[in-house]
């Protein structure tokens, strides 16, 4: 049986149970473009590069999800028939807690 978590956090599968179709299986393996941005529709080496240029000037980061996929902070991943928006975690401030 396969061990899924850790195929998704290599980027050897789209998501848990879920192989990557035949286009994002090559923007993967052969134009070896990182999966999370796979994951969110990127599958030329040329929208990687928009992508990613827009990814700095936005601040944009990578974020992994409990079930090991990686993703971008500040997208939306379509799962079944739902849209999922991901945002990075912001750290807690100190001294905000209330007592």
């Amino acid at each position: 049986m396969p061990k899924w978590a850790k195929l998704v956090a290599e980027d050897r599968v789209k998501s848990i149970g879920l192989p990557w179709s035949d286009e994002e299986a090559n923007a993967v393996f052969n134009l070896r473009i990182p999966g999370a941005y796979v994951r969110s529709g990127v599958l030329t080496v040329e929208d990687y590069e928009k992508a990613k240029a827009s990814d700095q000037k936005n601040g944009v980061t990578i974020v992994m999800l409990p079930s090991g996929e990686k993703v971008r902070s500040g997208m939306s991943m379509q799962v079944g028939d739902m849209s999922i928006s991901v945002s990075k975690a912001e750290k807690a401030k100190k001294g905000t807690k209330k007592k």
